[in-house]
């Protein structure tokens, strides 16, 4: 039980729990106290001693950033000899800080200028020869001023603390100490931007923004990212409907004001001078401009068509998972009321996994929240690197190692940075590996649950009261041969005895998992040991998009790519796509049976090329252009708040489609945003009750506290599919892998992030590349047995398990499939006959 300190600060009387500071206690009662080196993201470190307070009767100052309450203490925050120590730290962090301050990037919004006016500092008292420090101007994204640097070390902390890089530290010492990389090297970092935005004045800024308007001409909109299924609020400041910088409030969200490279710099794809601005009709063998209604009526008067001659089963509908609730709750009455069709589908394979845990535990979702993961002991990640696809995920679970001592287990096919890292820590307990090729990883789950139940590690009060099927369970598993892995059985004990512990599984159009199987099997490895149902302790999926579990939630189906094979099939007469591009890898087939149907729809923010081949082409709006509301991956269910008005001709693709069911004569759903948002409260039953920032079911944190939906949470044995089995002719697995800094088309169109990409290449493990002579930065030649082929650099990478290479997402060859199997050849000699040193 926590236990409660009273206190008295400034004679108000405050009441917090035992281990928090003085200025968290002054801070939960409204009360302020000057800091610049502290971010309640970090530890607190001391070096401004700005925060100084007294204790009543004595005479010594107090850190109160650092300094514990105790039970009684009466502080003080004002008085002449506080007023005098802060005044005299603003003079002395004035010996090396130029006084420039209307010329400065930070003017109205830096800490340092606020205190300087304050207290009455306008320079200092003490003379001194300033030092002159370079300036860095080369780095992409981020500009670093070490002159108007005050050392408050929030930049090198969070670096370290949060994001588990260190790219920055302190360098040199006395009155030439500096903040740097070292050897004054440009930045190489994940340039998520947090060192900028932790920086309490102008010493780190970036060429994204636009400092000529000042933070007092800026209008600030909360939204949610439109990226990966974090669910991350980006508070964007613009003036005029001009996006001028982004930042993320700590206090909103479940970010806890922490963003990745895509939601801090990624944004400016919403003004890119491709968006399309008007319909497009094709005519006579070319798009053209039209309007609104003609486009719509044509689109109506085919479908209507099409439905006659063929039937509704001919018509079909792909939507991307970045849509609102509301326009998907709209989508499905436009298919199935309007049109008569259940042919609506999203391509996301996370779904699968959802629908895994709905069938052991009752709902298709995650069963926790995301800050829950750095208070667990111990987390297994299956299929994913979360700093590639799910970087906020990666902060956390990067806290829990670091602050927690979490034990780290990494199931999959290659290893990821996250473990490598624990490795190389005294800090942290080195990760455990279980590496296998793909398809092992259902095996490998088993193969912890075989050791739990022999070794008697089981939870047996919770299987007994609130489970049902352990014993065909036990008849499945236990029938095995014991795994030959030693590392599999350490895995499962600690698992097994963690007090919390959670399972972070990955999903995404780059994954290979047989995602149902793996989600049986993680739910029968929470179950017996009793890992779910309470506060860190349960299983996330970590979904691809920013409304993966809103689509799902809406009931669309994540049989997409089925869809697309009926297409290819010729199955399909008509086709409706919205926000997806599934050309985007050339896939000739399909290419063939597109430009063979009688309609195709593209509603879009770009001419992309399946837009190319449409009928017709509808211009959607951006997210900052839009209401609705997104649902994260913790259930969250956040709202859209848009900053400007539709831009050109485009329209929301909510009216696109309620204007679709009048032109159809169907009975119109409620027409805006929140009447529709009420009514999917009325409809979808666990989000009755909810308001917007809420998870759902309402008032449930994390799911299953109280008992299962099912009554009793089901046991089921998974079934373990074989491999793919490697030949000699083709003896590699080959993997995508998801970047950090591009996604799919919103990243593809950020000129942002376009500075930072990586070169695609392709990764080898050491062993492999010296079995094949194949040298680091060498360009080879992967085929697949159906003929296709990819050409690329190698580099010896120590992450891929043995007889696995990787390539970056969106690989060409592997097209939908998660895996194949390649041979590799070298083009050494061909590209020394060539003169040619890199192919793209």
């Amino acid at each position: 039980m926590t236990q409660t300190i009273k206190l008295k600060i400034d004679e108000i009387e405050v009441s917090v729990e035992k281990g928090k500071t003085i200025l968290e206690a002054a801070q939960s009662a409204g009360i302020r106290i000057p800091t610049l080196c502290h971010d309640r993201r970090l530890t607190p470190f001391g070096a401004c001693r700005l925060c100084v307070v007294q204790q009543k009767g004595k005479s010594e100052l107090l850190p109160s950033c650092f300094t514990p309450v105790r039970e009684g203490m009466e502080i003080i925050t004002r008085s002449p000899e506080i007023f005098k120590s802060r005044r005299l730290q603003l003079q002395l962090l004035l010996l090396n800080h130029p006084m420039i301050c209307p010329r400065c990037e930070k003017e109205g919004e830096c800490v340092l200028q606020d205190l300087l006016y304050e207290y009455g500092v306008l320079e200092t008292l003490y003379p001194w020869e300033r030092v002159d420090f370079p300036l860095d101007e080369v780095s992409p994204l981020l500009q670093r001023d070490p002159n108007k640097c005050i050392l408050c070390g929030r930049c090198v902390r969070i670096c370290d603390e949060v994001q588990g890089i260190g790219e920055l530290s302190f360098i040199r010492r006395g009155i030439k100490t500096a903040i740097d990389t070292d050897f004054h090297r440009p930045i190489r970092c994940e340039f998520c931007g947090q060192c900028l935005d932790t920086c309490p004045v102008g010493a780190i800024t970036s060429d994204c923004f636009d400092y000529r308007t000042k933070a007092w001409e800026l209008q600030e909109t909360t939204t949610p990212c439109p990226y990966c299924s974090c669910g991350c609020l980006l508070v964007m400041g613009s003036k005029e409907g001009e996006i001028k910088r982004v930042f993320s409030d700590p206090e909103k969200g479940p970010n806890d004001g922490n963003l990745c490279v895509k939601g801090r710099f990624g944004w400016d794809f919403v003004d890119h001078p491709d968006r399309l601005k008007t319909p497009l009709l094709r005519v006579n063998g070319t798009l053209k401009e039209t309007s609104w209604e003609e486009a719509l009526r044509f689109v109506v008067d085919r479908l209507e068509k099409i439905k006659e001659r063929y039937g509704a089963e001919t018509i079909g509908g792909l939507v991307s998972n970045r849509l609102t609730n509301e326009e998907y709750y709209v989508l499905g009455k436009l298919f199935r009321g309007g049109i008569g069709t259940e042919l609506i589908a999203s391509r996301s394979k996370g779904t699968a996994l959802t629908e895994g845990l709905a069938k052991t535990l009752g709902y298709p979702a995650s069963t926790n929240s995301i800050r829950e993961i750095r208070k667990a002991d111990c987390l297994l990640l299956i299929g994913v690197d979360p700093a590639l696809s799910h970087p906020i995920i990666k902060n956390e679970i990067h806290l829990a190692i670091r602050r927690n001592r979490a034990q780290l287990i990494v199931l999959g096919s290659y290893d990821i940075g996250l473990s490598q890292s624990t490795r190389n820590s005294p800090l942290s307990l080195p990760s455990i590996l279980l590496l296998d090729r793909p398809g092992s990883e259902v095996s490998l789950l088993n193969g912890m649950i075989q050791t739990i139940l022999r070794e008697g590690l089981e939870d047996r009060e919770f299987i007994a009261e609130r489970t049902e099927g352990i014993e065909g369970l036990k008849q499945r598993v236990l029938s095995h041969q014991p795994g030959a892995m030693p590392e599999v059985e350490r895995a499962a004990k600690i698992y097994a005895s963690a007090k919390k512990a959670m399972i972070l599984i990955g999903s995404g159009l780059w994954s290979h998992l047989d995602q149902k199987a793996v989600a049986i099997a993680s739910s029968n490895l929470a179950l017996i040991t009793g890992h779910i149902g309470k506060e860190s302790s349960g299983i996330l999926v970590l979904l691809e998009k920013c409304n993966s579990q809103g689509a799902l939630d809406m009931g669309l189906s994540p049989e997409g790519s089925h869809l697309l094979n009926r297409a290819s099939e010729g199955k399909l007469k008509a086709f409706y796509l919205v926000g997806e591009d599934p050309l985007n890898l050339d896939s000739e087939p399909l290419r063939k049976a597109l430009q063979g149907l009688e309609l195709l729809v593209v509603q879009d923010l770009f001419l992309t090329e399946t837009a190319k081949l449409a009928h017709v082409v509808l211009p959607a709006s951006a997210f900052v252009e839009k209401e609705g509301t997104f649902t994260n991956l913790e259930r969250r269910v956040q709202r859209l708040h848009p900053l400007r008005p539709a831009r050109d001709d485009s329209k929301p693709d909510l009216e696109i489609f309620l204007r679709l069911l009048e032109l159809l004569e169907c009975r119109l759903p409620a027409g805006t945003p929140e009447a529709i948002f009420e009514e999917i409260g009325r409809s979808v039953h666990h989000y009755q009750g909810i308001g917007k920032g809420e998870q759902w079911p309402k008032g449930a944190t994390y799911l299953y506290a109280d008992g299962f939906p099912l009554g009793r949470a089901k046991l089921i044995p998974p079934e373990e599919r074989e491999p793919k089995r490697q030949s000699e002719a083709y003896p590699f697995y080959l993997l995508q892998r998801p970047s950090l800094f591009q996604s799919g088309l919103l990243s593809s169109r950020s000129e942002a992030l376009k500075k930072v990409w990586e070169k695609p290449s392709l990764e080898i493990s050491p062993e492999d590349a010296k079995s094949l002579g194949i040298e680091d930065g060498e360009m080879v030649e992967i085929s697949n047995p159906k003929g296709q082929s990819l050409r690329l650099k190698a580099n010896h990478s120590p992450r891929p398990a043995r007889g696995v290479i990787t390539v970056p997402y969106p690989c060409p060859i592997l097209e939908d499939e998660g895996t194949d199997l390649v041979r590799i050849k070298s083009l050494k000699p061909a590209c020394r006959q060539a003169g040619k040193e890199e192919v793209e």
